[in-house]
């Protein structure tokens, strides 16, 4: 007997379908919908259909979204269906994935069922799966392989067929037929993903942010993604009725404790947003309003919920919040938004602080003069890809170092947790070809972050499925 349950899983993959393609130009994201088909083999006699918006802290059992965005030179669509439910021993999942990979833009139109390397066409069925591994498979560097670890069923022959696509909606349709690595076939037929979107609208993907004192300069960069990197920056605004509410926003890492995000938050009248001078105040009602806030310690689940619009929530615990600051003006130069100012903060051990801060906001990397970071995973020079992967008690990952570094390589949860500690050592500059065995039995199978820590600090953080 099938029982639905909540669990934090559908928070976990809205934190991926929102944050990943919020950092790509010209994306689309789409994050409520139906999915429905008729499957079975040898005729689709069995109906399955979900319904349900995927960004809900309400944690619905079943939903429906998408996105659609630019990798380079390649466009890349994915849409998702799940259905989460407990069994008798576990939490488990169906799951419906398609994909459409081209170097042209997707556009309305018929794909045939294609998957091959760089571009193509797929859909995938995976029906009974560990709740967990739901996150990795609707991150944009899905593969193959992972689907075939899974025992996926995988379509071999058929279409998709683009009805409309842009910011508003997805409707597109598919059939085809599936086989899986135990050669079961399946029919689909009457499949179709309508999705449609109510999320904020991103101004700016990516930035620098900077806050000083009188004994600390602090800097932050880079895309508001915390998928392809470990801090970020960027703006967004939300507009209800004649009112926006535009938030521009920064987060790092704090250790192993989660992320810290400091915040600007600005409520004006949509006419006269950034044509006069703002003061900063405590949160207040009614327009224009400027506060400003900082809050830790947040996981990745947190953060999508201030990347959901959840801005200045009551619920959110302050460690920083404005007391008074400015005057100081929005520069918004067409690709560029800066700004500077200096504010009070009152702390949460009532004390107060004086910090200097300002931002620079772009559409393009190359406008703030900032090395740009791709939306797969950042770019890391000292640091590549784990193989292989899937793994089963190990894997080898290269590493490349310009001076002695002690090193600290452990596999990390979804939420950024440390979960098993695979090496520490001493290393010479020069490349390293590093053997990694998982040595503990009380380890899960699922997907983790595979962090690698320098002497500094600093650390890099490449995705790993881990197959017992």
């Amino acid at each position: 007997m099938r029982t639905r349950t909540t669990i934090v899983l559908p928070l976990l993959l809205m934190s991926l379908l929102v944050v990943t393609p919020f950092t790509a130009l010209g994306q689309y994201a789409w994050d409520q919908g139906t999915a429905a088909m008729d499957h079975g083999f040898p005729f689709p006699d069995e109906h399955w259909e979900v319904e349900g918006p995927i960004l809900d802290l309400d944690l619905p059992a079943e939903g429906a979204g998408g996105f659609n965005l630019a990798l380079g030179d390649t466009n890349v669509l994915l849409a998702v269906g799940y259905e989460i439910y407990a069994s008798e021993e576990d939490t488990l999942a169906d799951v419906l994935i398609l994909f459409i990979q081209d170097t042209m833009e997707i556009s309305a139109g018929e794909y045939q069922v294609s998957p091959l390397e760089g571009t193509g066409s797929l859909f995938a069925w995976l029906p009974g799966i560990s709740a967990e591994l739901i996150l990795g498979l609707v991150d944009t560097s899905f593969t193959l392989d992972s689907l075939a670890a899974l025992n996926a069923y995988l379509a071999l022959n058929g279409s998709i067929t683009i009805n409309q696509v842009n910011a508003e909606l997805l409707d597109l349709d598919f059939e085809g037929s599936l086989v899986n690595t135990q050669l079961s076939f399946l029919s689909v037929s009457n499949g179709n993903f309508l999705c449609s979107s109510n999320l904020p609208q991103v101004e700016y993907p990516l930035g620098r942010y900077v806050q000083a004192d009188d004994m600390l300069f602090w800097t932050v960069e880079g895309e508001l993604n915390p998928l392809s990197g470990d801090e970020g920056v960027g703006a967004f605004s939300i507009l209800e009725g004649d009112t926006l509410n535009y938030m521009i926003l920064s987060y790092w890492p704090e250790n192993d404790e989660g992320y810290t995000a400091h915040a600007l938050v600005i409520r004006d009248l949509l006419a006269d947003f950034a044509t006069h001078d703002y003061l900063i105040t405590p949160p207040a009602p009614g327009v224009p309003n400027a506060f400003s806030f900082e809050t830790f310690p947040l996981t990745m689940l947190d953060l999508a919920a201030l990347l959901s619009g959840d801005i200045g929530s009551d619920s959110m615990g302050f460690e920083l919040l404005s007391v008074s600051g400015g005057p100081f003006q929005l520069n918004i130069d067409g690709e560029t938004l800066t700004c500077e100012y200096g504010a009070e903060y009152a702390d949460a051990w009532g004390g107060t602080l004086q910090l200097n801060e300002s931002w620079d906001l772009g559409q393009e990397w190359h406008a703030l003069s900032i090395e740009a970071v791709k939306l797969q995973g950042p770019e890391i020079p000292w640091l590549g890809a784990s193989y292989p992967n899937p793994f089963n008690n190990s894997f080898r990952l290269p590493v490349q170092l310009d001076r002695p570094e002690n090193i600290r390589v452990a596999l990390v949860d979804l939420l950024g947790r440390e979960q098993h500690v695979l090496l520490e050592t001493q290393l010479p500059p020069g490349y390293h070809l590093l053997n990694l065995n998982v040595n503990s039995p009380d380890l899960a199978s699922g997907w983790y972050g595979c962090r690698v820590t320098r002497s500094d600090g600093s650390f890099a953080v490449r995705s790993v499925l881990y197959l017992k």
